[in-house]
């Protein structure tokens, strides 16, 4: 009896087994070699406590998971800003993976839908596979993300449950296990080298990215860096998935994954289906969550479908369903428990007072506390993703089918000239810096936006355009189009009426034709577009005119001239800054010149004579503080720098403290409080060496060093520190205004510039800036006699204008406290010079039209005395 139930026992095991993924991926391993765990390869579970794999582990266990299977190719898609391989793993069943070419160009036939009829797209959606992006993030210290994808590429690879055969058939996974290896592995050393000390839960003092840090999800429209680049070519080149899935991991507390449907308001150049969509994928995940009982998924907060810039923002332009999750995170690789009573009753008033401890319709199943093992969130996360995968492939057509839909729409509403014109005009020849429209129509061509150029003359809208003419008409991916050229005003939302404004996600006006400085033509009437697609955008016309060989002349207008200039300095040629501000050079070769002009479509004029007056500049010597917190602002003056070639030292509060500053020309200051740059960390919150500011001391040295002849340039926030370190006349007008008096969280801002100042040469007249949380400024009438302060002439070079300052975005307040105030100083220090703006010049390497405020003082703080007396507009 008892041998009869034991074998019982053992048939209905084995029958189990048979029936489930062990059993049926043991039935095929005579097809499939052994395709190892990542716990056989990492030696311990994905999640567990306290371990976190560097990228070169992610790399390693993905190539031995190549090796061992015909379900997965890793493609290598270029190196990080700090030259490591970034890589995607493409998922799906090795009949779907030879034929991979063919379904590329059914989605990039569906995606841009021109010339696709209705029963051929049909034809091809049921041909096609659904192509799902999934990445593990790119913001460092959220660390679950790349964790949990070489699981869920294992899952994919090796289960033979009925879920993952069916992906596999219906769908084609590309998996990118980090959009930021630099940054994890930054973050990944600092974790091991504190575990066990008070500083283990401490994010690093730098930014992790070599440049932008946690900015790195704000680059998806301006494409600046080399990882951006990279996935926008996947995206937009090779894959055109229909769903674009981004990991994060900073979710609002107590919920343990946030996610879709998103908070409004919803950016009205989107196509409906797309929010339809994207909301349809985030209820999918949170029915899966309440079927694995796993609570916390909370939706419809603080995360908007506004703007455009971020790395799930951009694929939504073209038709894609590009979404974020935000799972909760503690810290690092970290685990923590919650008491009940840790657990608010509500998520508090920026989130509406959504309860936090009974259900909802935006929070079905409540977290009311307990541990939180670092295992969970990649759980969380492997659920998230099998649970969109699952969508994907039972409802396939439908994806492939719509965003053809999608395309056609959106060809036709350019046709009819509705949401926007028919189509943009750019006029080379119209334009106040050629550069900035090669740049602007090059970050376009990145995200794969039709551009045209004419090869002849032609009209549209009454008025005649010159052979070589751009022009962007209907197309697939018009939203993307229309919503970075046109403006757009963000509805005015509070939290409660009367009450302080409910702040947007990121940005309310962004577009990059004003931030660039673009002319543009919009063109209401269909005409007969130019047939030629470019896809590279060429130089503009470079060399030298005339035949004089004294000297040759430089405009200011040209910021790819800066370069130019940059590299004659280099290279021992003479350089003068002539009164009406344009830069001359001398002592070197007509063949020379040209050469660099051609190379860098830059114009130089020859000259028989130099100008009278102009006064010799050199290479200046460049100083850029860096703190111990994490300044991405400064990491972009340090991108910027080295794009235009500029050499420069990093100074760390040591060197301004007791260095020798002398050998410097200019120090520069980016966006920081003035209370961080002085104080820096409160001690015990960081390593000893990482603790600390300036001080007063530095702040002495600095103005020790003004004074005897050198310069500073700060910004934004950081003016506040050369206004309290020199003593300016000056004050910051909204420095203590509340949320309900002044609001401009990130808009686009006119701005008024003295073009025949040195410090605002190449400008124009009247610009645009971005004003995001920016700082405007008052003069300060001179001091009573008797004090220390003496009466200082204040040099306004820039000033917001009295009225009409608004061109994009959302500004409440901006009447009263910035209308007509000034937005960029200088004032004499000793023999020195102070020069502090308002807001960003090169804010996140977008508004090329403001770049020459930077570049400027880095020339003229190289001019003995004063600055030069110009004689421009004369």
């Amino acid at each position: 009896m008892r041998r009869s139930i034991k074998l019982s026992l053992i048939v209905c095991a084995l029958a189990w087994i048979a029936n489930t993924d062990i059993g049926l991926a043991q039935r095929s391993a005579p097809a499939q070699p052994k395709v190892p765990s990542p716990e056989d390869v990492f030696g311990f579970q994905m999640g567990a406590d306290y371990k976190l794999a560097s990228h070169e582990q992610l790399l390693d266990y993905f190539a031995k998971l190549d090796a061992s299977s015909d379900r997965i190719v890793v493609d290598p898609i270029g190196k990080s800003s700090e030259g490591r391989q970034m890589i995607v793993a493409v998922i799906s069943s090795e009949a779907n993976l030879k034929n991979r070419a063919r379904y590329q160009e059914i989605a990039r036939r569906l995606a841009f839908a021109r010339g696709v009829s209705e029963p051929d797209a049909r034809a091809l959606a049921r041909e096609g596979k659904v192509i799902v992006w999934i990445d593990g993030g790119l913001h460092a210290t959220e660390v679950a993300g790349a964790q949990h994808t070489p699981e869920l590429a294992w899952w994919l690879v090796s289960s033979e449950s009925d879920e993952a055969r069916r992906v596999r058939e219906n769908a084609i996974l590309v998996l990118m296990p980090s959009m930021n290896p630099d940054g994890l592995d930054i973050v990944r050393d600092w974790y091991n080298k504190n575990l066990g000390t008070p500083f283990e839960t401490t994010s690093p003092p730098d930014i992790y990215h070599h440049y932008v840090g946690h900015d790195n999800n704000r680059d998806w429209t301006m494409f600046t860096q080399v990882e951006t680049q990279a996935v926008a070519k996947q995206l937009y080149k090779v894959w055109f998935p229909q769903i674009v899935y981004n990991h994060h991991q900073s979710g609002p507390f107590p919920s343990r994954i946030w996610g879709p449907p998103m908070k409004d308001p919803v950016n009205p150049n989107l196509d409906p289906l797309v929010v339809s969509t994207i909301n349809q994928i985030g209820e999918a995940m949170r029915k899966r969550f309440d079927e694995e009982e796993k609570p916390g998924y909370s939706s419809h907060m603080l995360y908007d479908i506004w703007w455009n810039g971020s790395m799930r923002g951009g694929p939504d332009y073209h038709n894609m369903a590009g979404f974020l999750t935000e799972t909760s995170l503690y810290r690092l690789a970290t685990p923590h428990c919650y008491a009940a009573e840790e657990i608010p009753e509500t998520f508090g008033e920026r989130h509406k007072n959504l309860p936090a401890k009974i259900p909802s319709v935006n929070y079905t199943n409540p977290w009311l506390g307990g541990c939180w093992p670092f295992r969970k969130p990649v759980e969380y996360m492997l659920t998230a993703s099998r649970a969109v995968l699952d969508l994907a492939a039972k409802t396939k057509e439908d994806y492939l089918y719509n965003i053809w839909r999608m395309g056609t729409r959106q060809i036709l509403r350019g046709e009819r000239a509705e949401g926007g014109p028919f189509a943009y005009v750019i006029d080379p020849s119209a334009q106040h810096d050629q550069s900035r429209m090669v740049e602007f129509l090059r970050t376009f061509r990145i995200a794969n936006i039709e551009v045209r150029q004419a090869d002849a003359p032609f009209s549209a809208g009454g008025k005649s355009y010159p052979a070589g003419t751009y022009v962007l008409g209907p197309s697939s991916f018009r939203p993307y189009v229309v919503d970075l050229i046109d403006e757009k005003k963000f509805p005015e939302r509070r939290l409660y009426p009367g009450g302080p404004p409910d702040p947007p996600y990121d940005m309310t006006g962004y577009e990059l034709s004003y931030q660039m400085g673009i002319k543009i033509d919009r063109v209401k009437e269909p005409f007969t577009l130019p047939a030629r697609f470019i896809d590279e955008v060429p130089l503009p016309t470079g060399g030298v005119t005339g035949t004089a060989t004294t000297a040759f002349a430089l405009s200011p207008a040209s910021n790819w001239g800066v370069r130019a200039i940059n590299r004659l300095l280099k290279s021992g040629a003479r350089v003068s800054w002539a009164p009406d501000n344009r830069l001359i050079v001398q002592g070197a070769s007509r063949d020379d010149i040209n050469r660099m002009g051609v190379e860098l479509g830059v114009l130089f004029n020859g000259l028989d004579a130099v100008p009278s007056g102009a006064k010799p500049i050199r290479a200046p010597r460049v100083g850029l503080y860096r703190s111990y917190r994490a300044n991405m602002d400064e990491g972009w003056t340090r991108w910027m720098l080295e794009q235009y070639e500029f050499p420069y030292k990093t100074l760390w509060n040591a060197d301004l403290r007791t260095g020798d500053l002398s050998q410097f020309d200019v120090l520069l200051f980016a966006d920081e409080a003035d209370t961080t740059i002085l104080n820096g960390a409160a001690a015990g919150t960081m390593p000893p060496t990482y603790v600390g500011g300036i001080g007063m001391e530095g702040a002495a040295n600095v103005r020790k060093f003004v004074e005897r002849g050198g310069w500073v340039v700060a910004w934004d926030r950081a003016s506040d520190f050369a206004i309290l370190a020199l003593d300016l006349p000056l004050r910051n007008a909204v420095k203590d205004t509340r949320p309900e008096e002044f609001f401009i969280p990130g808009s686009l801002l006119r701005i008024t510039t003295r073009p025949a100042h040195p410090l605002a040469a190449g400008m124009e007249a009247s610009a645009v800036a971005m004003f995001a949380d920016s700082q405007v400024f008052q003069i300060v009438a001179p001091a009573a006699e008797g004090k220390q302060r003496a009466a200082r002439d204040v040099d306004v070079f820039v000033e917001y204008p009295r009225q009409n300052f608004m061109v994009s975005g959302w500004e409440l307040g901006g009447s009263r406290y910035l209308a007509g105030r000034v937005a960029a100083a200088h004032v004499k220090v000793g023999e020195g010079h102070a020069v502090v703006m308002g807001f960003r010049p090169h804010w996140r390497g977008q508004p090329h039209n403001t770049f020459k405020l930077l570049f400027n003082p880095l020339f003229l703080s190289t001019i003995d005395g004063a600055l030069p007396v110009t004689t421009a507009g004369q």
